[in-house]
């Protein structure tokens, strides 16, 4: 139970980075790549999150237990994210397009690591994946991931009362 306590007060903090950089930070910096910074806490946050509803479910086998490391690795994430599929997802009702959701902000995490060429333009952070195509992070696409995030956490908070 304390280490699920560690992970949901984990999620919530990497949460309320994200949400200072962008309600106060970015305002005054205006440096977009603040913008990717808060999409990381975000992420870190959702992860957080994922592991404290496995490691709190009852229900879990030892193995699935050893699956949940603090490794930052893709083979890591994928480990995570079928344990909390079988197991959680169900429980928290968090939905496929939320599940969606979460593979996509992994996907642009790695994206992100793998890029070659990422930079400023106009009011945007831009990622390009190999073979140019390019992500935009603009500050009202981190603000709807963050309240996309938020949504899944209180879900996920939520039913971890009852």
């Amino acid at each position: 139970m304390a280490a699920a306590n560690a992970l949901y007060t984990n999620a919530r903090e990497y949460i309320q980075v994200a949400d200072h950089i962008l309600a106060r930070t970015y305002m005054v910096v205006k440096d977009q790549k603040l913008l990717f910074a808060a999409v990381e806490n975000i992420f870190l946050g959702l992860e957080c999150w994922m592991a404290a509803a496995i490691t709190d479910a009852s229900r879990l086998k030892r193995k699935t237990k050893k699956e949940i490391s603090t490794d930052k690795t893709t083979a890591n994430f994928e480990k995570l994210m079928r344990a909390f599929k079988a197991q959680a997802a169900k429980k928290y009702t968090v939905t496929a397009k939320e599940l969606q959701f979460i593979m996509d902000m992994h996907t642009l995490i790695e994206d992100h690591k793998k890029s070659d060429v990422e930079f400023a333009r106009k009011d945007a952070y831009v990622i390009c994946k190999p073979g140019y195509d390019a992500t935009i992070v603009s500050y009202d696409v981190a603000n709807m991931w963050l309240a996309q995030a938020r949504k899944i956490g209180n879900k996920i908070e939520l039913m971890k009362l009852k």
